[in-house]
């Protein structure tokens, strides 16, 4: 598919999205939770935050209806792996905690329920490029001015519309496969 590509980066807290068309970046925003909805259960995502991630991945996808050359925008999302609960740490195997994952589950399962055909792209490495790879209105002032011959950091809120970007630039890799494997 060579049209438009929307591509998310869904977390517990903050999910980039990004329209993507080739390398020109069409829209980007990140959607940021402000406070926990869900005190019950410990995982903070709720009814809200889920809302309006999927109220702006509409508005990106609904904004390039028409496509770029008639093209409708395709939906590509990074996916999730099982969590290993114990993460090596200086002083040993340390438990971590399993709620963000579970967060980032719920927000993923919600835009596959309203898109089931969107494209999951594998996590790793999404939005760790260099910073000359990616788009300027995807880095800050503060990294412009550090340069741009290094690898994205991961404090800029900016840095899940980075990883929004890389999503939906191996989406078409990943639809051709998962269309091959539909035609064996």
């Amino acid at each position: 598919m060579s049209g438009p590509w929307v591509g998310i980066d869904p977390g517990s807290v903050s999910t980039g999205i990004v329209v993507r068309h080739g390398n020109r970046l069409l829209w980007h925003t990140v959607v940021h939770r402000e406070a926990d909805e869900d005190v019950v259960r410990g995982v903070g995502v709720g009814p809200v935050y889920i809302a309006l991630v999927l109220c702006h991945v509409r508005i990106g996808w609904e904004s390039h209806y028409s496509g770029v050359g008639g093209y409708i925008p395709s939906i590509a999302v990074e996916g999730v792996v099982r969590p290993n609960p114990h993460v090596n740490r200086k002083n040993g195997n340390a438990v971590i905690d399993p709620g963000p994952a579970i967060g980032t589950g719920m927000v993923l399962g919600a835009i596959l329920a309203l898109y089931p055909r969107a494209v999951i792209v594998p996590p790793g490495g999404n939005g760790a490029g260099m910073l000359a790879t990616y788009p300027h209105a995807l880095i800050t002032p503060g990294e412009m001015r550090r340069g741009l011959n290094r690898p994205a950091g991961d404090t800029a809120a900016v840095r899940h519309c980075r990883s929004a970007w890389d999503v939906a630039g191996q989406a078409p890799i990943h639809y051709a496969r998962r269309s091959a494997g539909r035609a064996s």
